[in-house]
């Protein structure tokens, strides 16, 4: 998917059909993330995105490159004996609040648990039968500007470029400077459900 092909008004209508709770404050973030349906790659082929309304009440979508899956590293050497950690799609209420990833710079941290999927196979292919939650799970960026996923990620949602996460991390600020709630729902799609 190209993000030439995300149509917004099309996304706000997918949070409707699944009854989602999409926030439309002016300035009131909405983090998403968008899964490629081209299955493991261990490449930043997904999207991470933040859907809010402008100050003329218009909705505007900021879209990063970016993986919402392990990466090869992780899927290798599963960090949790009970395998590698993968989002399952839909919406968790509060799942990020903002701290500091590794203690390094400031980002989304994990705020309450997460569903998601274990795989312990240790393989490229990843199972999507055994359900689990997540720990530890952040919303950061991986190098400057990133090609291969590698160890940027062992569940969390990473942005590939620097620069695009610093964007994505000023919108976040603009949320709590406007006075909303300083934890963030975090709703994953999948690219099949915008088509």
């Amino acid at each position: 998917m190209n993000w030439t092909e995300i149509d917004i008004l099309n996304l706000v209508n997918l949070f409707k059909e699944k009854e989602y709770i999409l926030l439309n404050g002016i300035y009131q973030a909405n983090p998403l993330g968008i899964r490629a349906k081209i299955g493991y790659t261990n490449t930043f082929d997904d999207f991470i995105c933040n859907l809010r309304k402008n100050h003329a009440n218009v909705w505007e979508l900021l879209i990063c490159e970016g993986t919402v899956d392990p990466g090869k590293y992780w899927m290798l050497h599963p960090m949790n004996p009970l395998g590698t950690f993968k989002i399952c799609p839909g919406q968790t209420i509060d799942a990020f609040k903002i701290g500091y990833h590794q203690n390094k710079y400031r980002a989304l941290v994990q705020n309450r648990p997460i569903k998601g999927w274990r795989d312990n196979k240790i393989d490229l292919i990843y199972d999507e039968q055994k359900i689990g939650y997540g720990e530890g799970i952040n919303l950061h960026h991986a190098g400057k500007h990133s090609i291969e996923i590698n160890n940027w990620s062992a569940g969390c949602q990473v942005i590939a470029i620097e620069t695009e996460f610093d964007e994505y991390m000023k919108e976040v600020d603009e949320h709590i400077a406007y006075g909303y709630k300083q934890t963030f729902n975090y709703t994953l799609f999948l690219e099949e459900d915008l088509i």
